[in-house]
């Protein structure tokens, strides 16, 4: 990863370039942000770097402006967040502190460009510190779902993950899908499914408040039943390495038409829990594809 020290152009692309061209801050204080891009450097107030990559068989030119944290510092903060297309939030596993600080630089990016949907990503740095480590990994990428980000720990020092956090992050940029360290999916797929079942959790906790809402819950069991006795079985036979293409073909057809069989099923019994005044949570929403609550409109009076 070669880099140099550069200089701010707010025209930095130039006619007939096919190269991207980017612009990145870098936020978290002490915690060795500035080595993620250039060991051998001591940040100043801001430095700018300068730096070519190549991703998807696509060149990239990235802009890296490294500010510092200290409080006086806020407004070259906010005035080059203005600028920015993509932010790396960085604090070292070896300090609590900084990695406290890091929902406070998250707020205060909000405060500057508001709801725009920008790429941004959170980084642990010092991963080869494990002796000296004060925040765990779980900690990090609970925080990293908490602010919808991708998560990943580095090391400055090892070069561990530092070309693929800028790697997702112009992917980011460019609209494609980002690749996620497996125990990172792992982790978002668990904490998914555990937000889900807290969800449905809720609604039989509501339900069995009520003589009606007991008797709705026995079909949600009843359901949930009869689709696991006749889907486990195919799922069994699909993955089976016997069958002929027609044959897995015509049983994977078999497991979708019974699938969106009982996701009919299943959301009439949820539109039966809404009309009962029972929230129902955004990831039952979203795993059985029910629409989105209606938004009341607001009135003007005068």
């Amino acid at each position: 990863m070669n880099v140099s020290r550069g200089t701010h152009d707010t025209d930095m692309k130039k006619d007939g370039d096919n190269m991207d061209y980017w612009r990145i801050i870098l936020l978290g204080d002490c915690v060795g942000k500035t080595a993620l891009i250039e060991r051998d450097w001591n940040p100043t107030i801001e430095e700018i770097y300068q730096k070519e990559l190549m991703v998807d068989s696509c060149a990239s030119f990235i802009e890296i402006i490294d500010t510092s944290g200290a409080e006086e510092y806020t407004s070259f903060r906010e005035q080059w967040s203005r600028k920015a297309q993509g932010f790396i939030f960085v604090y070292s596993i070896t300090s609590r502190n900084s990695f406290e600080q890091v929902p406070e630089y998250y707020r205060s990016m909000r405060r500057v460009i508001g709801d725009v949907d920008v790429p941004f990503i959170l980084v642990g740095n010092k991963s080869d510190l494990k002796y000296d480590r004060q925040v765990s990994w779980n900690e990090g990428a609970a925080l990293s779902d908490h602010l919808g980000c991708v998560f990943f720990e580095a090391s400055a020092k090892s070069g561990e993950n530092i070309d693929l956090i800028f790697f997702n992050l112009i992917r980011g940029l460019r609209g494609s899908a980002l690749v996620i360290p497996e125990k990172a999916r792992i982790h978002r797929e668990n904490a998914r499914v555990m937000r889900l079942q807290n969800e449905i959790d809720y609604i039989y906790s509501e339900l069995r408040k009520t003589a009606y809402g007991q008797t709705v819950q026995a079909m949600f069991h009843k359901a949930s039943n009869e689709q696991s006795q006749i889907l486990e079985p195919l799922l069994a036979q699909a993955d089976s390495e016997d069958l002929k293409p027609e044959e897995k073909e015509k049983l994977e057809e078999m497991i979708r038409e019974e699938y969106i069989l009982c996701l009919r099923e299943f959301r009439g019994y949820f539109a039966e829990v809404k009309a009962m005044g029972i929230k129902v949570g955004p990831y039952i929403r979203e795993f059985y594809g029910l629409p989105e609550p209606t938004k009341r409109k607001r009135f003007r009076f005068f």
